[in-house]
């Protein structure tokens, strides 16, 4: 079951998603994502997993701004490939 914010998508602990972190493999049930502004270098949007605690993790994706329409692009073309 998926849940959605604004800033956030959750899926239950039973879909057995992973992060990998710098102590290991853990549970990953979400991702939360913000806009990372600024003064000295690019924007981008920061992705973060959410440990099967509900907990934010200390691992983080960022993606540059020039970037995000292309990293959209090709996670669409992946979820097709799924969807088959």
């Amino acid at each position: 079951m998926s849940q959605q914010d604004n800033n956030t998508v959750r899926w239950g602990k039973e879909r057995g998603a992973l992060f990998l972190g710098r102590n290991g493999e853990f549970s990953c049930t979400g991702i939360d994502a913000y806009v990372l502004q600024s003064t000295t270098r690019e924007h981008a949007v920061m992705i973060t997993p959410f440990t099967g605690r509900g907990d934010l993790a200390r691992c983080n994706i960022e993606i540059p701004a020039s970037q995000l329409r292309a990293v959209i692009k090709l996670l669409e073309e992946k979820a097709t490939e799924l969807m088959v």
